[in-house]
């Protein structure tokens, strides 16, 4: 039961993990969808409002219908065009979603285009009308070149109020309050005059049977422009038909509002500010015009707007859905607040999932670590391929929208141009809608590749952070592998050569490669809206690739050099005597086989050291014993010898006897002494008293002391000590010792009438004190002298122990000296050598 529940909290931890982290950024994304959209706070304020005639997009929608009218009223000029015989009229108005542009065309033909537009920045709205052939998507071309002017699009047919708000100024003058256009229109000839007038009979030709909107436009006394049809509809009465709760009246000089049955108080004042004021004539800082003094604007909104649609079929359009916007703004604002209130429980619910996740946190790292495992036996390419393709499709429709949105950062014409961005509307099913409405509805449909490239990532992060090295279980790292294997069954030296031939191939086939890529950009080939993307890749491909050829050449011929100076170190620390650190290379290094001989050469030298190190402990060892066990009888026999010397009366050969056996056991006792003195200087147990001695004193007392012996010696002794004092740290005794057997190793072994030099020499802070002497026998310069038992004769028969050389070398070692020995042809030189201790040190010490 356990084991199902904790394989259950695993899974429940990271289902709620996965729900939780899902939920958080599809909500970010839907927020991040709702900005480019042009959501304000504004529009988010207006969601939750009960009436949406209390929000500021229906205040906004009157303030423009009412600017139309008037203009309508005025016979004012709204930028009329021809093409051919065929005429379009198109009547636009800023929303949430964009400005809407309807097109009416005579032959019955009727376009519908939506264009960027942000709600409560546009300075008004406006009347415009263009013409096409056949009602064609001129109008969307128009609109388009129309809002690349900027947010507010204030073009020439721009009304009196929006020319008067965006200069925020007080005019008193209804000339300099018109736009150009009413300028215009004011001196325009007759045929001028019919040609505005046709235009506004369009314009409510389009908008007369829309019934959530009533209006009656009147002009001296004389109705212009009405479709109210039968519904009882007085502006100056304040009469409103049945299911219509606002009035918008306007009186030739101030705009009365009632709503509900009650006047609304838009003046305040008097003074108009930009902080939510109704922008209408009748301000003290707006004085009305002239020609508009004779003109009356009647305005009822529907309570409850219902959707609005007319079919018409014709050349290339299918439907239109016109005069809805009233009812748009109840759907804007469902829309809106349905959304908020989506993401609001999507963050509480994901805030639950993200707790539950908390909880069972330690669980979810075994289903990490077991993704971890099943994402560790992919190849490394599969993992990135899986990453690229779904982020390449993302780019592929993101890079549009950023373009656009973002203009300046980057560069279209490297990247895409806007064309791109109404092609990639298309590819979305979004037909000709523009920017705005574009970005939101892309980022939604996005949103599943969005959070799948999410989730990609984090299962690459996560096989990164538990799988070390992930790159080395791939496709290229085995085919590598694989050559690698097969170039090592070359020599050293041909692997060598052949990876330098790698290079210069490589580089001459990018080189080509980049070479082709200019050519095709100098003559100009195109390969679509990714032109500048593809050659640029390309070239950026070919100097990556030489730059990575070079790369892992210089790689290689770093691990290389590094290999080699291992393997150099490794000669020169074996030389040094250490046998202990073995070098290790990987398989594919090229000294791979090298480095193994060399240690094997290694551990041959190390076990012959330690054989021998062994047989010189077991030798040490048994002379110490011995030495120690011959101790006792012999000196039992010294004992008995010095008894039998004091008997009286005995015979001379007797005594004679006595006399032989005292000298030897006498000399035996030495020698066991000296046998015993070496093996502790061996074994490192020597006893020593460094102190601070004279160096040169030593070797004449020495000398003085062994006057009698080099007088009965058949050779001459020269001495160069030089005078004054030397100073040396040693233990004197042991000094003494070690000149004593190197002067009576010279007396002993030089050739009869030859001399023997002592000298005293200091170099580089160095004190060495040598004995020459000229050798009555031959040298050999392959024995070692210093060794216990060896003799320059092997058949000599003098008596010597072959322990005085060693003996000389274990007490000067023990003593932190040096002590060689030099073979020139028959002149052998002992040498022992101290560092000189000056006369501070020597009064510290």
């Amino acid at each position: 039961m356990d084991t199902k529940w904790k394989k259950s909290k695993r899974w429940i931890g990271f289902t709620a993990f996965f729900l939780g982290v899902t939920l958080f950024l599809g909500n970010l994304l839907h927020i991040l969808a709702m900005i480019a959209g042009g959501i304000t706070t504004e529009d988010m304020k207006d969601a939750f409002q009960s009436d949406y005639q209390n929000t500021s997009a229906f205040q906004f929608y009157m303030e423009g219908y009412l600017e139309d009218f008037l203009s309508m009223a005025s016979g004012g000029k709204v930028d009329f065009s021809w093409n051919n015989d065929s005429r379009t009229r198109g009547i636009s108005y800023s929303s949430y979603y964009g400005v809407e542009s309807f097109g009416y065309g005579g032959d019955g033909n009727i376009a519908v285009v939506g264009i960027q537009g942000d709600l409560g920045k546009t300075s008004a709205s406006y009347v415009t009308v263009t013409s096409s052939e056949g009602a064609s998507d001129s109008v969307a071309a128009e609109a388009s070149d129309e809002q690349s002017a900027g947010n507010d699009v204030v073009t020439e047919n721009t009304s009196d109020w929006s020319v008067q708000n965006s200069e925020g100024s007080e005019s008193t003058d209804s000339a300099e309050a018109e736009s150009s256009n009413a300028a215009v229109a004011g001196t325009a000839s007759q045929d001028q005059k019919e040609e505005n007038r046709r235009a506004a009979d369009e314009a409510h030709e389009m908008l007369k049977d829309c019934k959530n909107l009533l209006y009656t436009i009147t002009y001296d006394d004389k109705e212009l422009y009405s479709n109210t049809g039968n519904l009882q509809l007085n502006g100056e009465e304040h009469l409103l038909p049945e299911g219509y709760n606002f009035l918008l009246y306007f009186d030739g000089s101030k705009v009365y509002i009632q709503k509900d049955g009650r006047e609304l108080d838009i003046y305040g004042n008097g003074i108009y500010t930009d902080n939510g004021s109704w922008f209408v004539p009748g301000y003290e800082n707006f004085a009305v015009d002239d020609k508009y003094k004779d003109a009356r604007i009647t305005i009822a909104a529907a309570e409850d707007p219902k959707q609005y649609t007319v079919a018409v079929y014709g050349q290339g359009y299918t439907y239109y859905t016109g005069g809805n916007r009233l009812y748009q703004i109840v759907k804007t604002m469902q829309d809106t607040r349905n959304s908020l209130t989506w993401i609001l429980r999507s963050f509480i619910a994901a805030v639950l999932f993200l707790s539950i996740a908390f909880i069972f946190r330690k669980d979810i790292r075994d289903v990490r670590n077991g993704l971890a495992r099943f994402t560790g036996r992919l190849w490394y390419e599969v993992k990135i391929l899986a990453v690229l393709v779904p982020v390449g499709v993302l780019v592929y429709y993101l890079v549009p929208i950023v373009n656009s949105k973002v203009s300046g950062i980057l560069d279209t014409t490297l990247i895409v141009t806007y064309d791109m961005a109404a092609s990639e509307a298309q590819n979305l099913n979004y037909g000709n809608l523009f920017h705005d409405i574009y970005y939101q509805l892309s980022l939604m449909e996005l949103r599943p590749l969005i959070l799948c490239v999410f989730w990609l990532i984090w299962l690459v992060v996560n096989d990164a952070r538990l799988n070390s090295k992930v790159w080395k279980n791939s496709l290229f790292v085995k085919i590598r592998r694989n050559l690698s294997s097969k170039e090592m069954e070359y020599p050293f030296q041909k692997r060598l050569v052949r990876r330098f031939r790698k290079l210069p191939v490589i580089s001459v086939i990018m080189t080509a490669l980049l070479l082709t890529v200019m050519f095709l950009w100098g003559k100009g080939v195109s390969f679509g809206a990714f032109n500048g993307v593809i050659l640029w890749l390309a070239a950026a491909l070919a100097i990556l690739a030489a730059a990575a050829a070079q790369t892992v050449y210089i790689r290689s011929l770093r691990r290389d050099a590094r290999d080699m100076g291992d393997l150099v170190d490794q000669i020169y620390a074996v030389r040094e005597g250490d046998m202990e650190a073995p070098l290790n290379l990987p398989a594919d290094s090229d000294l791979h086989d090298a480095v193994t001989c060399m240690n094997e050469v290694r551990e041959g030298m190390k076990e012959a050291i330690d054989e021998q190190v062994r047989s010189e402990r077991m030798k040490v060892e048994l002379i110490a014993n011995v030495s120690h066990d011959i101790k006792t009888p012999l000196t039992s026999i010294i004992s008995y010898v010095e008894l039998l010397k004091e008997e009286e009366e005995l015979p001379d050969h007797v005594k004679d006897y006595i006399s032989i056996l005292e000298s030897k056991s006498q000399r035996l006792k030495t020698m066991v002494q000296d046998v015993f003195e070496v093996s502790k200087a061996a074994s490192g147990e020597l006893p020593v008293n460094p102190e601070t001695i004279d160096f040169a004193k030593l070797l004449r007392q020495t000398l003085a002391d062994m006057e009698e012996d080099i007088k009965n010696s058949n050779v001459i002794v020269r001495t160069r000590i030089p005078e004054g004092e030397h100073f040396i740290r040693a233990d004197g005794q042991r000094m003494y010792r070690v000149f004593q057997n190197l002067i009576q190793n010279a007396l002993q072994y030089s050739l009869e009438g030859s001399r023997v030099y002592v000298s005293l020499e200091e170099k580089n802070g160095l004190l060495t004190a040598s004995v020459t002497n000229t050798s009555a026998e031959e040298l050999s310069e392959t024995i070692d002298y210093t060794a216990r038992f060896t003799r320059g004769d092997s058949s000599r028969t003098d008596g010597g122990s072959g322990l005085g050389l060693s003996i000389a070398r274990s007490f000067t070692e023990a003593c932190q000296g040096n002590f060689y020995i030099e073979i020139k042809a028959d002149l052998f030189t002992a040498c022992v050598e101290f560092k000189e201790t000056d006369e501070e040190e020597k009064e510290i010490l």
